[in-house]
């Protein structure tokens, strides 16, 4: 699983792995790092003329101020709404594919932008190692792909010579006029200067794309080309076109500096619709029109100014300044999931607008398949089987989300293009379950209904053992009115259900320490994010965390002979083929008999605005739910859409 490179600027990495982050709601904690006070004089660039007649002007309200706009800080969430106005693009992440913005096309194996050609690969060249799937260097008894092979069958161990392997290359063309708003022509050499700044080690980026590309070249003024290590054969390679940054104002610059440098952090050029006039700390940002944009001939975009406020910890007003006009628009950062009945009531009531999507982060419950602190229940897919089926999915979702969520059944949602849509596995009902609880040799033989079951003749569980289970999770509004809906739920089968809300700078700490990925939980909820390429690795038996894979993202312990080919295939195999998307349709199947994970629900992506607002289109997969925002209006052209 991994962020591609626009992805990777605004998607900080907690533990190990991508959590929500571009997009989610107050509920998941994103780290932060500070900017410190810069050395270097900042060059400034005059803003926009405004025009003499008032100017139109749309106030979005964020959740918190970012302490950074540079694309490579780790930053708040908040920074990826902001530079939906400063950036176009280049390439938009909509419901889980990739669309152009500012380039003319996306390569691809059909229109010729994107080829697999086999290459020659000698000892000590870096390719990508099939059984770890990580960069490494060919050496004697190291396993390697050959060229035009994509099964795990075909592994061969190599011994000495040359080699062949594949690998891809893929070309972007950037539209011609695309302009920075201080009028210098963007260039394909801008987004090389950004390859360079995301590479260095003092850049603070995951570089999981940097260490699998061989080389990213300006073929011209307006062309890049991308070439993949071999063996590295990425079913994102369509979006591998590094977010441009404009060498001209900033290549004077070490990366190191720029993390610290005002310019930067504080007003980023851009090719966007705005460009920022003014930031008052702890108040707002006021972006105007840039007269650069090159959509700025569909009289785009149609408000003149653009405020940004922040609004702390001032939930309780915020739907009320909706209502008096003080924010026109709250960004999901601006209020929590306590707010959202008051908000979706105002809604029936004409008295405000609210467009929702069911996102890209997955609410799910983990099993630890292997037994922890000497339970082993979840070992038997009957005890997951009667788990899932007691707990009222669709209840929760209901209740808890107002119906804004399907119920998943996949580790990929419903609205992903390679989800498999297979009826043939259904839930059993509760008394099902509870017949299943029996049959495993869980049994209530006590008149108390509150009480949990208890084991009887279960191979590795103690005589008379409860049926109680422990459950990590963070906390937060949301999770706790969850855990205490499947409290309910599970009370019903006669089992316990036992939360302990925790920091998930503990939960998520890597192996051996972390409680979840050194596997020391029976369950644990969490939230993941599924964007373009499924990652069926989350269960997978080689990323099992061990002391040879430290940094294994299946905390399930789940080991499947069958899933583990398919996975292996799918991300080895050139993507879009037959045998890319039937590995992708096994896994899926097979994750569904076995149950490893309870899918919950997708977690809604919500904007609030004013009821003469239009424009706004809350998408699963896009970096912000503003990230059309050049596109917003209000009054007559409202009226005309």
């Amino acid at each position: 699983m991994r962020a591609s490179p626009i992805t990777v600027l605004a998607f900080p990495i907690i533990g190990v792995f991508v959590l929500a982050a571009c997009g989610t709601s107050p509920e998941i904690e994103i780290p932060l790092t500070n900017v410190p006070a810069a050395t270097n004089t900042p060059k400034i660039i005059a803003p926009t003329l405004i025009p003499t007649s008032p100017p139109r002007t749309l106030v979005v309200c964020l959740g918190r101020e970012p302490s950074s706009l540079y694309l490579y800080a780790n930053t708040r969430p908040e920074a990826d709404t902001i530079l939906q106005a400063l950036y176009d693009g280049p390439i938009d992440l909509r419901s889980h594919r990739y669309e152009p913005v500012i380039l003319a096309s996306l390569p691809s194996f059909d229109n010729g932008g994107a080829r697999v050609e086999s290459v020659i690969v000698s000892d000590g060249q870096v390719y990508l190692n099939p059984q770890t799937l990580v960069p490494d260097r060919l050496a004697s008894r190291k396993p390697y792909l050959p060229s035009d092979c994509s099964d795990p069958d075909c592994i061969t161990f190599y011994t000495e010579g040359d080699v062949a392997m594949d690998r891809i290359v893929a070309e972007f063309e950037l539209l011609p006029d695309v302009r920075w708003s201080d009028g210098e022509e963007l260039k394909a050499s801008d987004s090389v200067f950004s390859f360079k700044m995301d590479g260095d080690t003092n850049t603070p980026t995951t570089k999981y794309l940097v260490q699998r590309t061989s080389s990213y070249t300006a073929q011209d003024k307006l062309r890049t080309q991308w070439v993949g290590i071999p063996g590295f054969l990425d079913p994102e390679f369509e979006s591998n076109f590094w977010s441009p940054l404009p060498e001209h104002i900033l290549g004077q610059f070490a990366a190191s500096e720029l993390l610290v440098n005002v310019e930067a952090a504080r007003t980023p050029l851009g090719w966007g619709p705005y460009i920022i006039q003014s930031w008052e700390s702890g108040k707002e940002i006021v972006l105007v029109k840039s007269q650069s944009y090159f959509r700025s001939g569909e009289d785009l975009p149609f408000f003149d100014l653009l405020r940004f406020r922040f609004l702390g910890s001032d939930y309780v007003s915020a739907l009320e300044q909706v209502l008096t006009g003080e924010c026109d628009v709250l960004d999901e950062s601006a209020f929590p999931f306590t707010f959202w009945p008051s908000a979706l009531d105002l809604a029936a009531n004409n008295r405000l607008q609210i467009k929702s999507q069911p996102g890209a982060v997955m609410e799910r419950i983990d099993f630890n398949t292997l037994g922890a602190e000497g339970s082993r229940a979840f070992s038997d897919l009957r005890a997951r089987r009667a788990f899932e089926a007691c707990i009222d999915r669709q209840g929760i979702v209901d209740e808890l989300l107002f119906g804004l969520s399907p119920v998943p059944d996949s580790y990929l949602p419903s609205t992903h293009p390679l989800y498999v849509d297979d009826p043939s596995l259904t839930a059993l009902s509760v008394a099902q379950a509870n017949r299943l609880l029996e049959e495993i040799g869980w049994i209530d033989d006590d008149d108390d209904p509150s009480s949990p079951r208890t084991a009887n003749a279960i191979f590795g569980i103690r005589d008379g053992t409860p049926f109680e289970v422990k459950f990590l999770t963070t906390g937060g509004a949301l999770h706790e009115v969850l855990t205490k809906k499947i409290q309910e739920d599970l009370a019903n089968c006669g089992i316990g259900f036992m939360p302990e809300f925790g920091d998930s700078s503990e939960l998520f700490e890597p192996w051996p320490n972390g409680p979840i990925f050194g596997g020391r939980f029976e369950t644990v909820g969490w939230a993941w994010p599924v964007y373009a390429s499924p990652p069926c690795e989350m269960f997978a038996g080689f990323e099992v965390p061990t002391v040879d894979n430290l940094f294994g993202i299946n905390a399930t312990g789940f080991r499947d002979l069958d899933y583990d080919r398919a996975c292996r295939t799918q991300l080895l195999s050139p993507p879009g083929g037959e045998i890319y998307q039937k590995a992708i349709e096994d896994t899926q199947r097979i994750f569904r008999a076995q149950i490893p994970s309870i899918p919950l629900f997708n977690r809604p992506r919500i904007v609030i605005f004013g009821i003469e607002i239009c424009g706004p289109d809350p998408d699963p997969t896009s970096f912000s739910v503003l990230w059309n925002i050049e596109q917003y209006a209000a009054g007559d052209r409202c009226e005309n859409e």
